[in-house]
This record gives structure tokens, C-alpha cells and sequence, in this order.
């Protein structure tokens, strides 16, 4: 079966058992990126309200229908796990009495909406260690209200600039050429009938080079902002790759022990990432989506 995703059919649209579609759909029911309107809700009214299409509802943390959970859930709980985990090998003792991220007064003076950025900042705990991954800082609270988007020069044609997560993560060794490299939120339209807030981008500092790099559908990554992302996917035409699959590669490189740690964090700077060009370490950054990984 073909799941159009687009208007138009086009020839690199691959089909899709009718197993693998339906599995796919409940499992955007359970993380709350599909989710179903009242009857007495008119859908023209609803897209063209003044805040959007999408509005926090306060209630349980779980659906007891459909099981969904909030969208901010799972990468909450990742990188919690991240933050304990390198605290741990760098010989921190655990503690419960640590600050958020961002407190109320900054995320009140920031200029977007609150949402699932606004909930992750106010809710993920701030770590005691400066890089939780190679070459990208943990904001300070100054730089979350004060976020800087990349360049015009570096941006995707027709891309806007993103809502960052961490304003602007810099290279950790000055021999890099300042550019705006960083981890982004990509920007969300809540307009649009199926908002995405949870989409990101990691900026680096070049295109790959050695034609090793590859996206999920196996295209070559051939931007700047490429790297672990999807390329076409059969699912949502629309949507980057997720925080919570970001967060769960780079749990997957410290499980394997692909990251050093030293006293600031993950040690090594930006140039890291071009592991992810060479025969030997491309697989490690390719995102799974689909069935079981993400869409």
C-alpha cells in the first residue's frame, strides 16, 4: 500500500506493508502527534484561530484511552538519563535538588508561545558539566532569552530561522571558524492542521565531503544541517528529525562508548560529528524511521 503523503504521487514515495502504516499511526496516537478533535470543534475555526491550531490542554499525564503522553515525555526522560549518565563517569554524586534548565522569569520574556520548547526548558534539569555532546554547550539561562538563529549565509533556501532549544551551542576549540553551528527547534506554523514542535536540526560547519554520510533514506547528506536526518520520509512528508531521536543517538553513543568524557562533559568538539562521514561510522548516524523508531 502507498501512503500518499504528498498531493502529487511521486516515484520516491516507497509503499508500505498495511501493517507497518496502521503500527506507525497508533504509535503517533500514543506519543500525541495525532490527536483527535471533538465533534464540536469546527475544523476551519480551529486552524484559523489567532494562536493556532494547537493549544495545551491541562490534564493527566497520560491519556487512560489511548495511553498518549504529553510530546515533551520522552525527551524529558532521555535526557535525564544522558545528564545522569555522564555526571556519573565524570564522578559527580546524584542529587535531586538541581535547577531546570530555564526558570519562569526567562521563559516568560521569550518571543514564542508556550509549547513543548517552553515545557521541555521549564522541566528538564540543568546538568552540572558544560557539553552534553560533542561541541555543543549547554545554554545559560541569558542565552535561552537571548536565542541567536543561524546566518541568512548558512540557511537553507526558503528555511526560517529555528527556535532554539540551546540559543547557540559553539565550537568547543577556537580553531573552528566561528559560524552559527548549533543545535535548533526547527520553526513550527500552529496554524498549519498538523503543527510539529519537536523537530530539530544539527547545524555544522559544512556539507560532507567523502560521500559516506547518509540520511534514513539512504540519500546523501549533502547540506550543512543534514546529518541524522530523515531525507524522505514515507510517514510525514513534513516533519525533521525529533528531539527524542536526536537525544536518542546520543545516548546510543555514549552506550557504546563512542564519546569520551573528560571534567566539562563529552569531550571533542564539532568536528566529532564528521565520524559520520567515514566508511567505518556512518551507520552510527543514520536515524531509524518507521515501525519502532521515528516518523
Amino acid at each position: 500500500m502507498l501512503f500518499d503523503i504528498t498531493d502529487d504521487l511521486k516515484p520516491d514515495q516507497p509503499r508500505q506493508l498495511l501493517e507497518t502504516i496502521l503500527t506507525v499511526w497508533i504509535e503517533m496516537i500514543q506519543s500525541q502527534k495525532v490527536v483527535a478533535l471533538p465533534d464540536t470543534v469546527d475544523r476551519d475555526a480551529f486552524e484559523e484561530h489567532p494562536e493556532g491550531g494547537f493549544r495545551l490542554i491541562p490534564g493527566l499525564d497520560r491519556d487512560p484511552e489511548t495511553g498518549a503522553r504529553p510530546l515533551e515525555d520522552a525527551p524529558l526522560r532521555l535526557w535525564d538519563g544522558i545528564v545522569v549518565r555522564i555526571e556519573r563517569l565524570i564522578g559527580l554524586d546524584s542529587s535531586e535538588d538541581l535547577p531546570a534548565l530555564s526558570g519562569s522569569d526567562a521563559l516568560s520574556a521569550l518571543s514564542f508561545p508556550k509549547g513543548f520548547a517552553t515545557r521541555f526548558l521549564s522541566w528538564a534539569r540543568r546538568p552540572r558539566f558544560t557539553y552534553f555532546a560533542p561541541g555543543l554547550r549547554v545554554p545559560t539561562e541569558q542565552e535561552i532569552q537571548s536565542p541567536t538563529a543561524p546566518s541568512s549565509s548558512n540557511r537553507r533556501l526558503g528555511q526560517r530561522s529555528g527556535t532554539l532549544l540551546a540559543p547557540r551551542f559553539r565550537a568547543r576549540h577556537r580553531a573552528i571558524r566561528p559560524v552559527s553551528c548549533g543545535f535548533y527547534l526547527t520553526p513550527c506554523d500552529r496554524a498549519y492542521c498538523c503543527p510539529q514542535e519537536n523537530g530539530c536540526n544539527l547545524v555544522l560547519t559544512g556539507k560532507a565531503s567523502s560521500g559516506w554520510a547518509q540520511k534514513a533514506d539512504l540519500r546523501p547528506v549533502e547540506i550543512y544541517d543534514d546529518l541524522l536526518q530523515p531525507g524522505v520520509n514515507t510517514f510525514d512528508d513534513l516533519h525533521p528529525i525529533s528531539f527524542p531521536a536526536f537525544l536518542e543517538n546520543v545516548r546510543f553513543q555514549k552506550e557504546q562508548l563512542r564519546w569520551a568524557v573528560d571534567s566539562e562533559g563529552v569531550a571533542s568538539g564539532l568536528k566529532k560529528w564528521c565520524e559520520g562521514d567515514t566508511e567505518e561510522r556512518w551507520m552510527d548516524y543514520v536515524t531509524n524511521v518507521g515501525h519502532q523508531g521515528y516518523w
